[in-house]
Protein backbone atom coordinates (compact mmCIF):
# COMPACT_ATOMS: atom_id res chain seq x y z
CA UNK A 1 0.00 0.00 0.00
CA UNK A 2 1.27 3.10 -0.84
CA UNK A 3 1.15 5.88 1.70
CA UNK A 4 1.41 9.17 1.22
CA UNK A 5 3.54 11.58 2.97
CA UNK A 6 5.13 15.04 3.51
CA UNK A 7 8.38 16.71 3.98
CA UNK A 8 9.04 19.00 7.32
CA UNK A 9 12.07 20.22 5.86
CA UNK A 10 13.95 19.21 9.45
CA UNK A 11 16.34 16.39 7.63
CA UNK A 12 16.47 13.80 10.39
CA UNK A 13 12.49 13.04 9.51
CA UNK A 14 12.64 14.02 6.24
CA UNK A 15 15.70 10.95 6.36
CA UNK A 16 12.60 8.35 7.24
CA UNK A 17 10.55 9.77 4.32
CA UNK A 18 8.53 12.81 5.66
CA UNK A 19 5.34 12.48 7.98
CA UNK A 20 2.69 9.83 6.59
CA UNK A 21 -0.90 11.47 5.85
CA UNK A 22 -4.30 9.86 7.15
CA UNK A 23 -3.28 10.09 10.79
CA UNK A 24 -3.92 11.64 14.01
CA UNK A 25 -0.64 13.29 15.46
CA UNK A 26 -0.24 14.39 18.90
CA UNK A 27 2.46 17.11 19.98
CA UNK A 28 2.96 17.47 23.42
CA UNK A 29 5.99 18.78 25.76
CA UNK A 30 6.18 21.42 28.78
CA UNK A 31 5.51 25.05 28.03
CA UNK A 32 7.99 26.84 25.81
CA UNK A 33 9.48 23.75 23.85
CA UNK A 34 8.35 24.66 20.30
CA UNK A 35 5.16 23.04 20.33
CA UNK A 36 3.20 26.02 18.17
CA UNK A 37 6.14 26.25 16.46
CA UNK A 38 6.56 23.04 15.23
CA UNK A 39 2.90 22.61 14.37
CA UNK A 40 3.24 25.99 12.39
CA UNK A 41 6.01 24.53 10.64
CA UNK A 42 4.65 21.61 9.69
CA UNK A 43 1.21 22.95 8.63
CA UNK A 44 3.12 25.27 6.18
CA UNK A 45 5.02 22.35 4.65
CA UNK A 46 2.13 20.80 4.15
CA UNK A 47 0.30 22.92 1.83
CA UNK A 48 3.94 23.31 0.73
CA UNK A 49 3.89 19.68 -0.46
CA UNK A 50 0.44 19.02 -1.39
CA UNK A 51 -1.17 20.72 -4.25
CA UNK A 52 -4.85 20.77 -3.37
CA UNK A 53 -4.74 21.06 0.16
CA UNK A 54 -5.99 23.39 3.22
CA UNK A 55 -4.78 24.22 6.69
CA UNK A 56 -7.44 24.87 9.34
CA UNK A 57 -5.70 25.96 12.66
CA UNK A 58 -8.01 26.16 15.87
CA UNK A 59 -6.51 28.50 18.20
CA UNK A 60 -8.33 29.28 21.43
CA UNK A 61 -5.67 31.07 23.03
CA UNK A 62 -4.81 33.23 20.02
CA UNK A 63 -1.29 31.91 20.18
CA UNK A 64 -0.41 31.95 16.73
CA UNK A 65 -0.37 35.50 16.88
CA UNK A 66 2.72 35.51 18.09
CA UNK A 67 4.09 34.53 15.24
CA UNK A 68 4.70 35.98 11.74
CA UNK A 69 3.51 33.28 9.12
CA UNK A 70 4.61 35.76 6.00
CA UNK A 71 8.18 36.01 7.38
CA UNK A 72 8.44 32.12 8.69
CA UNK A 73 7.39 31.63 4.86
CA UNK A 74 10.53 33.69 3.61
CA UNK A 75 12.81 32.66 5.70
CA UNK A 76 12.41 29.25 5.18
CA UNK A 77 11.90 29.13 1.62
CA UNK A 78 8.44 28.54 1.29
CA UNK A 79 5.69 30.31 -1.06
CA UNK A 80 3.64 33.03 0.40
CA UNK A 81 1.12 31.38 -1.83
CA UNK A 82 -0.02 28.74 0.61
CA UNK A 83 -0.46 31.08 3.44
CA UNK A 84 -4.15 32.08 1.56
CA UNK A 85 -5.11 28.49 2.37
CA UNK A 86 -4.85 28.92 5.92
CA UNK A 87 -7.78 29.62 7.87
CA UNK A 88 -7.64 30.21 11.97
CA UNK A 89 -10.65 30.36 14.17
CA UNK A 90 -10.38 31.06 17.69
CA UNK A 91 -13.82 28.92 18.86
CA UNK A 92 -13.06 27.60 22.14
CA UNK A 93 -16.41 25.20 22.11
CA UNK A 94 -16.28 21.55 20.34
CA UNK A 95 -19.92 21.51 19.27
CA UNK A 96 -19.14 24.96 17.87
CA UNK A 97 -15.73 23.15 16.09
CA UNK A 98 -17.42 20.63 15.01
CA UNK A 99 -19.97 22.07 13.24
CA UNK A 100 -17.55 24.70 11.37
CA UNK A 101 -15.23 21.92 10.70
CA UNK A 102 -18.63 20.34 9.13
CA UNK A 103 -19.49 23.18 6.74
CA UNK A 104 -16.17 23.80 5.80
CA UNK A 105 -15.83 20.34 4.35
CA UNK A 106 -19.07 20.27 3.03
CA UNK A 107 -18.30 23.69 1.46
CA UNK A 108 -14.76 22.43 -0.42
CA UNK A 109 -13.58 20.07 -3.28
CA UNK A 110 -13.90 16.44 -2.00
CA UNK A 111 -10.39 15.78 -3.33
CA UNK A 112 -8.94 18.63 -0.85
CA UNK A 113 -7.08 17.56 1.51
CA UNK A 114 -6.91 19.44 4.84
CA UNK A 115 -4.72 19.97 8.36
CA UNK A 116 -6.61 20.54 10.84
CA UNK A 117 -4.50 21.75 14.15
CA UNK A 118 -6.14 22.43 17.72
CA UNK A 119 -3.69 24.34 19.88
CA UNK A 120 -3.55 23.42 23.40
CA UNK A 121 -6.17 20.82 23.11
CA UNK A 122 -6.93 21.58 26.76
CA UNK A 123 -8.35 25.06 26.15
CA UNK A 124 -11.31 23.54 24.20
CA UNK A 125 -12.68 22.04 27.83
CA UNK A 126 -11.27 24.39 30.35
CA UNK A 127 -14.57 25.21 30.95
CA UNK A 128 -15.94 22.29 32.17
CA UNK A 129 -12.55 21.70 33.72
CA UNK A 130 -12.97 24.61 35.83
CA UNK A 131 -16.24 24.11 36.53
CA UNK A 132 -15.87 20.70 38.74
CA UNK A 133 -14.45 19.18 41.08
CA UNK A 134 -13.24 15.91 40.16
CA UNK A 135 -14.59 12.95 41.36
CA UNK A 136 -14.17 9.80 39.50
CA UNK A 137 -17.60 10.12 37.83
CA UNK A 138 -16.72 13.60 36.60
CA UNK A 139 -13.29 12.85 35.59
CA UNK A 140 -15.17 10.11 33.55
CA UNK A 141 -17.72 12.20 32.08
CA UNK A 142 -14.75 15.04 30.89
CA UNK A 143 -13.55 11.78 29.44
CA UNK A 144 -16.48 10.69 27.33
CA UNK A 145 -16.87 14.66 26.59
CA UNK A 146 -13.06 14.82 25.19
CA UNK A 147 -13.80 11.44 23.24
CA UNK A 148 -17.05 12.61 21.37
CA UNK A 149 -15.48 15.62 20.43
CA UNK A 150 -12.34 13.53 18.72
CA UNK A 151 -14.43 10.81 17.50
CA UNK A 152 -16.63 13.35 15.77
CA UNK A 153 -13.24 15.40 14.00
CA UNK A 154 -12.11 11.88 12.88
CA UNK A 155 -15.34 10.74 11.55
CA UNK A 156 -15.38 14.16 9.71
CA UNK A 157 -11.91 14.44 8.31
CA UNK A 158 -12.05 10.38 6.88
CA UNK A 159 -13.69 11.64 4.19
CA UNK A 160 -10.55 13.02 2.45
CA UNK A 161 -6.73 13.05 3.18
CA UNK A 162 -5.85 14.81 6.28
CA UNK A 163 -3.66 15.27 9.06
CA UNK A 164 -5.30 15.63 12.83
CA UNK A 165 -3.24 17.33 15.27
CA UNK A 166 -3.34 17.49 18.37
CA UNK A 167 -1.24 19.94 20.48
CA UNK A 168 -1.70 19.05 24.10
CA UNK A 169 0.13 19.97 27.57
CA UNK A 170 1.93 18.25 30.20
CA UNK A 171 0.92 17.39 33.91
CA UNK A 172 2.60 15.99 36.78
CA UNK A 173 2.17 12.66 37.52
CA UNK A 174 0.44 12.10 41.09
CA UNK A 175 0.57 9.01 42.93
CA UNK A 176 -3.13 7.92 41.71
CA UNK A 177 -2.16 8.47 38.25
CA UNK A 178 -1.89 5.00 36.73
CA UNK A 179 0.28 6.28 33.59
CA UNK A 180 2.96 3.41 31.63
CA UNK A 181 6.81 3.94 32.94
CA UNK A 182 7.42 6.18 29.80
CA UNK A 183 5.80 8.69 31.46
CA UNK A 184 6.86 7.81 35.02
CA UNK A 185 10.37 8.35 34.16
CA UNK A 186 9.53 11.60 32.53
CA UNK A 187 7.64 12.97 35.81
CA UNK A 188 4.54 14.03 33.82
CA UNK A 189 1.76 13.25 31.00
CA UNK A 190 0.64 14.71 28.38
CA UNK A 191 -3.13 16.42 30.04
CA UNK A 192 -5.28 13.89 27.49
CA UNK A 193 -3.64 10.88 27.57
CA UNK A 194 -6.56 9.00 28.78
CA UNK A 195 -8.32 9.82 25.72
CA UNK A 196 -5.63 10.74 23.26
CA UNK A 197 -3.77 7.20 23.55
CA UNK A 198 -7.16 5.98 22.32
CA UNK A 199 -6.75 8.18 18.93
CA UNK A 200 -3.10 8.86 18.17
CA UNK A 201 -0.76 6.88 15.56
CA UNK A 202 1.91 9.16 16.09
CA UNK A 203 2.80 11.23 19.69
CA UNK A 204 6.15 13.74 19.15
CA UNK A 205 7.39 14.77 22.78
CA UNK A 206 9.14 17.88 22.72
CA UNK A 207 11.76 19.29 24.99
CA UNK A 208 13.63 22.67 25.52
CA UNK A 209 17.41 21.60 25.75
CA UNK A 210 18.85 25.15 25.62
CA UNK A 211 17.63 28.43 23.72
CA UNK A 212 16.82 27.94 20.34
CA UNK A 213 17.46 24.14 20.75
CA UNK A 214 14.72 21.55 21.17
CA UNK A 215 14.49 17.81 21.07
CA UNK A 216 12.21 15.68 19.37
CA UNK A 217 11.35 12.50 20.09
CA UNK A 218 8.76 10.69 18.40
CA UNK A 219 7.43 8.21 21.05
CA UNK A 220 5.40 5.88 19.26
CA UNK A 221 4.40 5.61 15.77
CA UNK A 222 2.17 3.78 13.58
CA UNK A 223 4.41 5.08 10.15
CA UNK A 224 7.49 6.04 11.80
CA UNK A 225 10.29 4.31 13.56
CA UNK A 226 10.70 5.11 17.01
CA UNK A 227 13.87 8.52 16.97
CA UNK A 228 15.73 11.49 18.65
CA UNK A 229 16.28 13.94 16.86
CA UNK A 230 16.82 17.93 17.22
CA UNK A 231 16.20 21.15 15.74
CA UNK A 232 17.62 24.81 16.00
CA UNK A 233 15.56 27.78 15.74
CA UNK A 234 17.51 29.80 13.03
CA UNK A 235 19.21 27.23 11.49
CA UNK A 236 16.66 24.39 11.18
CA UNK A 237 13.20 26.62 11.41
CA UNK A 238 14.12 30.25 10.83
CA UNK A 239 11.09 32.59 12.36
Amino acid sequence: MIVNKFRTGLGFIDSLGGIPINQVVTICGPPGAGKTLLMLLLALRFLEDLFNANVVLIDPENITRKFDLQQICEKNMISEHVLSNIRISSLADSDLILNYIRTLIAESDENRSIFLAIDPLPSIFIGTILSRKFSDAKRGALKREVYSFLAGLRNLLDKRDYILMLVDEMRSITKEVNAPEFWKKEGSIPAFWNVLQLFTDTLILLKKVRRGLFMLRIVYSKYLPETIGFFKVGLDILI
